[in-house]
């Protein structure tokens, strides 16, 4: 008997005619209707359901990822600058307004926040998940930004915004890969116009579907790490453009429509509408912006939905719409989503490259597969894996069997690659083994080349793509 079920997870941020966060909505004053029809709300929690735990923001209890679990289902924030797609002016505008932002905050943040950076160099993460104010303020001012030749250099045409477009969709997903095993919702906040225009009405068919594939991709990799991506501009336009919000105006703005994603012309704005967030424009109080978007990651309900439509057409994008019973309230959360084929394709070469590399060239700490390392003997290191988390199946005689991809890689002190090896490592238990609290040991070999400062394990499960990492001195 195969039974499929799929129950669609709403993040629902309602604000009153003066802006002010609703927290007292009833269920049944919410309608949610997908491709215009009607769907039953199965589940459905208030804002407390969300908040940190008692005390911590009196007293910082997250100073890095690893104390992440101890705040629950709590929202965590995601500082994003994109000086990979901003001019030089702009970028020391965008940093002057996260600045004032984050100096107008308590010492200690009412929920973690991380700092990241997408450069011409690299996407790097500035800052872990920490509550302390200051050191987010120390660490964007010890940050060198990096003058954007290409964007000067022919920057917003041909092969050079194609190259700004998979960079920023790069980063998009290497932050729903690493969050993805943080329990609560990931408040994205883009500081950065984000890639130019791509058409994909061009002679090359295949590349158009390429692109539209990848951007369906970072859509439901968002999706399954519960990322709000919302996307504040620093640029001042020399033409009107209006805020695009999730329950209206999503169709057209003045400078070009806003499309559904990966159907037309692919616009980084367009993500944020299928996220649940917001992309703001032609504003100049880009701190207000950050505080607004904030503020709407923090204050949300939670309601869930069986849909009505059985067809898992991976191409095809369901539209979402709330309707609030409410006069005078506001609803903002993603307006649809892209359903999981039956039988997900296996991933490409490029694909399991990126993955693999990308998780280990970042700093970043990948959590959906919990993993440590331990040195055991000589060259030998033993990972041990949740396995409740790894992907097992059925073999003959009463076992089952999980495949691990693990990536090696040695790095100097300055963060120089000097040797990488991947190899698949396999997992049996007995069928009638609990899998609830077991480790999964994995063996490997790895022979540190002269310089090693550290070591970097990248695991991903072989059949659900679920990355983990961990470092280890040599």
């Amino acid at each position: 008997m195969k039974v499929d079920s799929r129950l669609v997870v709403l993040d629902l941020s309602v604000t009153d005619s003066k802006g002010e966060p609703v927290l007292n909505l009833r269920p049944d004053e919410v309608r949610v209707y997908e491709d215009g029809r009607p769907q039953t709300v199965r589940s459905f929690d208030p804002p407390a359901i969300h908040a940190m735990p008692p005390g911590s923001t009196a007293a910082a209890v997250v100073r890095s990822t690893a104390d992440l679990a101890k705040i629950g289902q709590a929202p965590v924030t995601v500082l994003v600058l994109d000086e990979l797609n901003m001019g030089f002016s702009d970028e020391s505008y965008a940093r002057q307004k996260l600045a004032a932002w984050l100096s107008a905050q308590p010492a200690v943040l009412p929920q973690p926040a991380a700092l990241m950076a997408v450069t011409y160099k690299n996407f790097e993460e500035l800052r872990d998940y920490t509550q302390d104010r200051d050191a987010l303020l120390q660490a964007l001012k010890a940050h060198h930004a990096t003058v954007p030749w290409r964007k000067y250099n022919n920057g917003t045409l041909g092969a050079a915004a194609s190259e700004t477009m998979f960079a920023s969709l790069g980063a998009l997903e290497q932050i729903a890969q690493s969050t993805r095993g943080i329990a609560g919702r990931k408040n994205l906040i883009w500081v950065g116009d984000g890639f130019p225009s791509i058409s994909t009405a061009e002679p090359d068919a295949k590349a158009a579907e390429t692109a539209k594939a990848y951007v369906r991709r970072i859509t439901n990799a968002m999706l399954q790490a519960r990322v709000t991506l919302s996307i504040l501009g620093p640029t001042l336009k020399p033409y009107g453009m209006v805020t695009v919000e999730t329950q209206s105006q999503t169709n057209s703005v003045n400078s070009g429509a806003i499309v559904q994603p990966a159907t037309e012309d692919l616009q980084f704005a367009s993500l944020a509408p299928s996220s649940g967030g917001r992309a703001y424009a032609n504003r100049n109080d880009l701190d207000r912006e950050i505080g607004e978007s904030v503020d709407a990651g923090v204050h949300f309900h939670t309601l869930s939905y069986t849909p009505t439509e059985a067809s898992n057409d991976p191409k095809q994008f369901r539209r979402i719409r709330v309707e609030i019973l409410r006069p005078g309230l506001t609803a903002q959360t993603r307006d649809g989503y892209f359903a999981e084929p039956d039988k997900p394709e296996p991933p490409t070469r490029q694909q399991l490259a990126f993955d693999l590399y990308g998780a280990a060239e970042s700093t970043l700490q990948y959590t959906d597969l919990h993993v440590r390392a331990e040195h055991t003997s000589g060259n030998l290191y033993a990972l041990r894996v949740d396995a409740g988390q790894m992907t097992w199946s059925d073999q003959p005689g009463g076992k089952r069997h999980a495949n691990t991809i693990v990536l090696a890689v040695c790095f100097s002190a300055q963060g120089r690659m000097l040797s990488r090896a991947v190899t698949m490592l396999g997992s049996e238990t007995s069928s009638a083994a609990s899998l609830s609290g077991a480790s999964a040991t994995l063996e490997t070999k790895v022979t540190p080349p002269p310089g090693t400062a550290r070591i970097r394990f990248v695991l991903r499960d072989a059949v659900s793509g679920r990355l983990g990492t961990t470092d280890v001195a040599p």
